[in-house]
């Protein structure tokens, strides 16, 4: 009588697998749409008047004196307090054992 011995099939979760696929595709489809087929979308989601007001900034002159010496800005009061310093160890070398 012969003793036959095989070993076990390891099985597949096709499940997991086919879920995996469909998931890239969506993600990879996603991308393509918003990415390449269609640039419009990225124009809905951020327009470009908000791009070409922003420029605007960067060219506007403002001079300090100016904002200091308005009346608005002379009404601010200062409630900042000075922080105490932390104690200073005595420790000649920082990194010796205790």
């Amino acid at each position: 009588m012969a003793i036959l011995i095989e070993e076990e099939k390891s099985s597949v979760n096709w499940v997991g697998v086919i879920a995996g696929v469909i998931v890239a595709a969506l993600v990879l489809s996603g991308g393509y749409y918003i990415f390449f087929k269609d640039p419009g979308v990225i124009d809905k989601i951020i327009p470009p008047r908000t791009l070409q007001n922003v420029s605007g900034l960067s060219s506007s002159n403002i001079d300090p004196n100016e904002v200091i010496n308005l009346p608005i800005f002379k009404l601010l009061q200062d409630y900042s307090t000075q922080l105490p310093l932390p104690p200073v160890g005595n420790r000649s070398n920082p990194f010796s054992p205790l």
